[in-house]
């Protein structure tokens, strides 16, 4: 419930006595303490009334933050007020491990605790066997992250939260909050045998699926004749990385290997380890240019994409062109990178100037 409608009961009614209507799973809400516990208790009762299920008391009241004690009696007052089971919320500065999650459930007298600030910073905080060290916590987000790719910024966060302040500010901190990809990442912590251990086991596991998806396995390591010649000649950049300006349509790989996949094994079998693909985002349109570094050289397509995977598939495509790879399933229509059309080419360099 936000924090604007504490003072006003008749739109809270309206609210949750539509979704109570409206919905065949459980309704529930949350609220702060009001100024005065009459005003908090008349605010129960209204919501007691729309026929929720359980009732969330944030222990503090609108204008007090994180650095404010939770008020755990006045919780236990509304407990006793309400037939609702109540869900105790606020007292993170008091919990930093499982036995404290009990005694603030003791002490609010409440039916249960939800734990969102401790819980950021160690989710380890559940485990009654006690709470685990913050290198292995953050080595297993890493991990998550690396594995499922979710928004960088947000496993980067997760790794830092639970640093202290004195180790930002050393060269590994300085590195990690420095960091914009999971491969820099990964540098910055010396996570990098974890990283390619990662890369690798995914890489084998998309083998795998391309395996049980088309009955045999990739044929891929050995250059392929029609790889020989190219649509055009790539252009070197300023740092030495490689360039033709492609772009990668997915439609034209929805029953065969994808660039990526095509790269990745091939990569494996002939140099033992996985390709690195570095994105950058342009953030005045969102959109996204991948390198992909192969045996110490670097490939990219000059092409910006509306998304990272699609990023990386066409800077896939580039080294699959430069180094003459491919997978002999491919049709004539997947040995070339596709050009993007004029319209589109000029829209782009349009944004990046």
């Amino acid at each position: 419930m936000g924090a604007a409608l504490l003072t006003k009961p008749d739109t809270v009614r309206e609210i949750l006595s539509t979704l109570v209507k409206g919905l065949s799973i459980p309704v529930t809400c949350k609220i702060r303490l009001l100024p005065t516990m009459e005003d908090t208790m008349h605010l129960v009762k209204v919501i007691e009334s729309t026929g929720v299920s359980a009732i969330t008391v944030h222990g503090r009241y609108k204008n007090q933050r994180s650095s404010t004690n939770c008020h755990a009696d006045q919780i236990r007052s509304v407990v006793a007020a309400t037939s609702l089971p109540v869900i105790a919320n606020g007292g993170s500065r008091q919990v930093s491990c499982y036995e404290d999650i009990e005694k603030f459930r003791q002490a609010s007298g409440a039916s249960s605790v939800m734990v969102a600030r401790s819980a950021m910073y160690n989710p380890s905080i559940f485990r009654e066997e006690g709470i685990l060290p913050w290198e292995q916590v953050s080595l297993d987000y890493f991990k998550l992250g690396a594995h499922y790719q979710p928004v960088f910024a947000n496993s980067k966060y997760a790794v830092a939260a639970g640093l202290a302040v004195s180790i930002l500010q050393t060269p590994v901190g300085e590195a990690l909050l420095a960091s914009r990809t999971y491969n820099e990442l990964a540098d910055a912590m010396g996570w990098r045998d974890v990283y390619d251990g990662i890369e690798r086991a995914l890489c084998e596991k998309e083998a795998e699926q391309q395996t049980s998806r088309f009955g045999f396995p990739l044929l891929v390591g050995e250059p392929c004749p029609k790889y020989s010649r190219l649509s055009a000649q790539p252009e070197m950049a300023e740092d030495g990385t490689l360039e033709l300006h492609v772009t990668f349509q997915k439609a034209k790989y929805r029953d065969k290997p994808t660039p990526k996949s095509v790269l990745l094994e091939w990569s494996r079998r002939n140099f033992k380890k996985p390709p690195q693909f570095v994105t950058t985002e342009r953030s005045k349109d969102r959109t996204y240019k991948c390198i992909a570094t192969v045996a110490g050289k670097t490939y990219s397509s000059s092409y910006w994409e509306r998304s990272k995977r699609y990023a990386e598939h066409a800077a896939a495509l580039v080294c699959i062109e430069v180094l003459g790879i491919g997978d002999p399933r491919w049709t004539d229509s997947e040995t070339k990178a596709v050009t993007p059309p004029d319209s589109v080419t000029q829209a782009s360099a349009q944004a990046e100037s």
